[in-house]
């Protein structure tokens, strides 16, 4: 068998290759997703809190890492929504500002929620751990106006909630630098609030640390962790189906 493999043209390996990636993406074949423990503790979280609560949601990812942080936004947009909880998004970063303003709006829209009293789109804000520490004397200090330009003040959303103290619990969907990190070292400690995370594969190992210690609620990673965040949110989505070509 060996010696049938060592014969075996290169480019067959390459079609099977191909195959294998293509036909999953156009005919998935939904092969079974079981969720890992840090993912149901950071679904069980967010289904926990009541409804009418809020959650700071941070899009620190850009186009590079898009594929796997996409899913996990939207899968939590839609769980939110679906449960009556607020969100207020943002970004650390300025490519990051698209795929806040997409999800946001569009996940928004397939559950009929009204941006300025069930969510809002605070965008990006140049300043990194700077933005994070200003946060917790005021959303409106650090964000004065929201991404269409409304003063912040003004939103019905943001009349009820002014800083950390008035949100569940604060997410980031991490990938670069500033992002997680800079959450970890102001929001469990100096706010003392519930901190989340949903991150890129290669980042897991060096943030499971966190996890352990109490630091992190949850932690979601890279495109697996996205399909079993799509599992157990009941809506599969690209994540599901981008699993079936990497598996194979």
């Amino acid at each position: 068998m060996i010696e049938v493999l060592r014969r075996l043209d290169r480019r067959t390996i390459y079609v099977i290759m191909a195959l294998s990636v293509i036909l999953p993406l156009l005919h998935p074949i939904r092969l079974p997703v079981t969720p890992s423990v840090p993912v149901i503790e950071t679904f069980n979280f967010v289904e926990k809190i009541p409804v009418g609560g809020t959650i700071l949601l941070s899009f620190d990812y850009g186009p590079s890492t898009a594929v796997e942080l996409d899913p996990v936004a939207k899968s939590i947009l839609q769980q939110c929504f679906r449960r009556g909880v607020r969100v207020i998004g943002m970004t650390l970063l300025a490519d990051g500002r698209p795929f806040l303003d997409r999800n946001m709006a569009e996940v928004a829209k397939a559950f009929g929620k009204t941006e300025g009293t069930d969510w809002v789109d605070l965008g990006f804000q140049l300043g990194g751990f700077t933005v994070i520490k200003s946060l917790g004397n005021g959303f409106a200090q650090a964000f004065p106006t929201d991404r269409h330009g409304h003063q912040t003040t003004a939103l019905p959303l943001m009349q009820q909630v002014h800083d950390y103290r008035d949100v569940a619990l604060v997410m980031s969907l991490s990938a670069a630098d500033p992002g997680i990190r800079d959450w970890i070292k102001i929001i469990p400690s100096e706010f003392r609030r519930p901190l989340g995370c949903a991150c890129t594969a290669v980042y897991f190992a060096e943030l499971a640390p966190f996890l352990n210690s109490g630091q992190l609620i949850g932690l979601v990673g890279g495109l697996r962790g996205a399909a079993e965040y799509e599992k157990l949110v009941g809506i599969p989505g690209t994540a599901t189906q981008d699993m079936d070509a990497q598996s194979l």
